[in-house]
């Protein structure tokens, strides 16, 4: 019903109509009691005539009040009146999303802001328990001055659920049909669009799509009718938008496309997880985000409001000035020269000078010692070691003999040693990390072996268990909670900076970075500083409080790894210069052929048995938050990008890359190496755990390591033509290779022991002859012996007999130069004839940072 100007609905006077959608009209009027003026929709009459529903919709509007973010439109109240049902919210000066719109692509700079406050919104709403289910541009308000407001939240639901009921009163048999309501073609989400059960990562869908339409200038999905978009949006995928926005940034493009997966289970899980992905690209922490989006219209009627807003913007611009005068810009300074890698570094109680742990010249890893003021260092004349942490008291915690045994994953013996010098005292072996507690007398160490890393604190007190991995622990100054960083994938320095109090008590402080090191409390103790970087980005020096809240120190175009944080505010920071070299080789042959590869952060996943096929793994700047799966043919000047994920073999014909996706670890993708379309696997309830993965000489099968819902690693096997997967190990056991023939795999026990499985089943026998530190590669083409080497670059492979322990040295792999040489990796193929292998080489410089804030 059209109500006219003057009538009164309760406190409410109608001024003027405002317009009319899908979720009623909206009219201009004031509220007397309280003398403002306020936005009144009047909702339709079925609700009035429900009682029970309008009582549920009342509580819900309350829930909706009770939100207030400024990224969704306040409710103030709701009522009736005469049988007029209405909603009473704040009133808006501005224009729809649509109408700013219009056929037109906006800037660059205003789509991410917009995006930005809109994801925003809809994180609060989604923790609360709402979600929209009908968001587009219309239901997207731009107040005047640059402001997202939502539009409508709750409405969707409510109405939907009126006109379903109210339909199937009319229809019993027309069940499908009523399933559409409040469907918008092009914006809403596949599942919405065919009648499956809809939740929040709908709503991040129909984001997707405005954020297209806002970058382009045209819908994600067209077509003729409603029919051919909803087939659209189903089935096909939305244009390329690098093909109509040439100044895209590759960051937002993934973005975008994210969140128009057709799967629920592909996009951004949450839409804070999205909101911080739009932050990393704009390079602003939401806590400290103030800029606005550049103005697209202006009009007369505001011109005295802007001078005047000049004249505040000048005097603001003086003050900063003047505070910018007194302020000391942080100044750096180079405390380390020499060619290596530095792995660790800590400040001494009194703050003058520094102890390392590094590796120069190809030598093990040494603690050595310099002061602030000089630019001499020495050795402390101990056994090669890393620094883990220092007392106040001047006792050390060092790790002996540590060394990357996976990738990124290091292991020693935990050791105890005054800085005035003496014997280390050896506490306990297989120690990946760990911190001595300010007063010297705990330890807080993260604990290898099994089928799961533990972080304890002191030793002996289990806080928190992962079957992924932990790195740099850090007790808190008071002693009550340790911080860390949690990697949800082995090997992978992916992952979350998380907290954990003496009680056990913990929780994952920021969302997921693509790659994070360097961990330590600010001089204050209310921060944690750490270094990290998502998706393009160089990494960068970040804070965040134990409730969560972000900033950025330091962003630089160089990688930066945190080592330390002084109690009067000094830094400690290295920065990290890394290269890949690979190189691939036929037995007999006199030279191994050199992969001439452009990026750094390249790594050899497979080798198919001709070894003319190479797999490789892209997880460095511009590779995107899921890595990149690229393929290498023989002859190829350079690798050619399949998709996003992180590879994990390749088949023995060189036909297709498996790869796995690291925001989602349920989900495999099987790439073509040629023409062809990549073949999505989804292995839930199974969660992975690691990247390698073995085919059988077939290709029928693939063996990979994965947990159940108790988080109790295994080998499983998945069937590549159906899709099945189950186990084939105990639980407890990991690091599985099969053999070529599909008969037997060798994989790491609970005791962290290598056994030999029959996949038909019956008892297990362990691998003779294998040497301290060494694991598997691969199986010989006979299946009776393994590929084995000790994960040392240079490296020497051996032939392995698994039932007599008879070895034969393969292959000896010596680099040129040997200075920064961290990890490798070697691929074999199970016929002797190809192989490839690769070096990480890290290089650091150590720098002291004064005047950081």
């Amino acid at each position: 019903m059209a109500l006219t100007t003057g009538t009164k609905l309760g406190p409410y006077e109608i001024l003027s109509p405002l317009g009319a959608g899908g979720m009623g009209e909206v009219y201009r009027a004031r509220d007397i009691r309280l003398n403002r003026d306020v936005a009144l929709k009047v909702l339709p009459e079925e609700f009035a005539a429900d009682p029970l529903r309008r009582r549920r919709f009342e509580e819900e509007a309350n829930s909706l009040a009770a939100l207030n973010h400024p990224n969704i439109l306040v409710v103030f109240d709701v009522g009736t009146d005469g049988g007029v049902f209405f909603l009473i919210s704040e009133l808006l000066e501005g224009q729809t999303l649509r109408e700013c719109l219009g056929e037109r692509r906006l800037p660059l700079r205003s789509a991410v802001y917009y995006a930005l406050e809109i994801a925003q919104g809809l994180a609060t709403a989604h923790e609360a328990g709402f979600v929209h289910r009908d968001l587009k541009p219309e239901n997207v308000f731009i107040t005047r001055d640059d402001r997202v407001k939502i539009l409508d939240f709750g409405l969707a639901k409510q109405v939907t659920t009126l006109q379903q009921s109210r339909r199937a009163a009319a229809s019993p048999d027309s069940q499908t049909a009523t399933e559409f309501v409040m469907c918008t073609p092009g914006y809403s989400a596949p599942e919405h669009m065919i009648g499956k059960k809809v939740d929040h990562r709908a709503d991040i869908f129909s984001l997707g799509a405005i954020l297209y339409e806002m970058l382009s200038g045209r819908h994600a999905f067209v077509g003729e009718d409603s029919v051919e978009i909803l087939n659209a949006t189903v089935k096909l995928e939305p244009p390329d938008l690098t093909a109509n926005v040439a100044d895209l940034p590759p960051a937002l493009h993934h973005i975008t496309r994210r969140c128009l997966e057709k799967k629920p289970e592909q996009r951004f899980q949450c839409a804070s997880d999205l909101a911080f992905a739009i932050e990393a690209l704009s390079g602003t922490p939401s806590s400290t985000y103030t800029a606005k989006a550049p103005r697209t219209r202006r009009t007369p009627a505001r011109a005295a409001t802007l001078i005047a807003a000049a004249v505040v913007a000048c005097a603001g611009l003086l003050f900063l000035a003047i505070l910018m005068l007194k302020t000391v810009p942080p100044t750096f300074r180079q405390l380390i020269f020499g060619r290596g890698y530095i792995s660790s570094a800590r400040f001494t109680p009194d703050g003058q000078s520094v102890v390392f742990g590094g590796a120069f010249f190809g030598h093990p890893r040494e603690l050595f010692s310099t002061r602030l003021d000089g630019r001499a260092w020495r050795s402390l004349d101990l056994p090669p070691a890393d620094i883990l942490g220092i007392a106040r008291n001047g006792e050390m915690g060092i790790a002996l003999g540590r060394h990357n045994f996976y990738q990124w994953m290091v292991v020693g013996t935990l050791g105890e040693v005054p800085l005035s010098g003496g014997a280390p005292h050896r506490i306990l072996d297989d120690v990946c990390d760990g911190d001595i507690s300010p007063d010297g007398k705990q330890f807080a160490i993260v604990r290898c072996g099994g089928s799961e890393e533990t972080l304890e604190y002191p030793i002996g007190k289990p806080l928190f268990r992962t079957n992924g991995w932990i790195s740099n622990p850090r007790i808190s100054p008071a002693s009550d909670a340790v911080a860390f960083l949690e990697h949800p994938l082995l090997g992978d320095d992916r992952g979350y900076v998380s907290l954990v109090d003496t009680s056990g008590n913990s929780r994952r402080l920021t969302p997921e970075w693509a790659s994070e090191g360097g961990c330590a409390w600010s001089a204050s103790g209310k921060e944690i500083w750490f270094s990290s970087s998502y998706e393009s980005e160089r990494a960068s020096l970040r804070a965040v409080t134990p409730t969560g809240k972000q900033r950025v120190i330091l962003a630089t175009v160089t990688d930066i790894a945190l080592q330390d944080v002084s109690p009067d505010g000094n830094v400690l920071l290295t920065t990290v210069h890394g290269s890949t070299e690979m190189l691939v080789g036929h037995k007999g042959q006199s030279a191994d052929r050199v992969l001439e590869l452009p990026q750094e952060h390249a790594r050899m996943a497979g080798l198919s048995y001709s070894g003319n096929i190479v797999a490789l793994g892209f997880s460095g700047p511009g590779s995107g938050n899921d890595y990149s799966t690229l393929v290498l043919p023989e002859g190829a000047t350079e690798p050619v990008r399949l998709g996003d994920g992180d590879p994990s073999s390749i088949s023995p014909d060189g036909k297709w890359i498996f790869s796995l996706i690291p925001s989602q670890l349920n989900q495999f993708i099987l790439y073509p190496t040629g023409t062809g379309q990549p073949r999505p696997v989804d292995v839930s309830p199974v969660h992975i755990l690691g990247v390698a993965s073995s085919w059988t000489s077939d290709g029928s099968r693939i063996l990979f390591t994965g947990a159940d819902a108790n988080r109790r690693p295994r080998s499983y096997l998945l069937e590549v033509e159906s899709g099945t997967t189950r186990a084939v190990t105990p639980e407890d056991t990991s690091d599985g290779i099969i053999s070529p023939s599909g008969e037997y795999i060798v994989a790491r026990d609970s005791s962290r022991k290598f056994m030999v499985y029959s996949v038909a089943g019956g008892e297990p026998r362990p691998v003779e002859g294998l040497a301290a530190g060494e694991v598997p590669i691969q199986w010989d083409a006979s299946g009776s012996k393994l590929y084995v080497w000790n994960r040392t670059v240079p490296a020497n492979v051996y032939l392995l007999d698994v039932r007599t322990g008879t070895r034969t040295l393969w292959l000896e792999i010596k680099p040129a130069e040997v200075s920064g040489l961290l990890y490798g990796e070697v691929i074999v193929t199970p016929d002797g004839r190809s192989y490839g292998y690769r070096y990480r080489r890290v290089l650091t410089d150590l720098f002291l940072a004064e005047g950081l804030r």
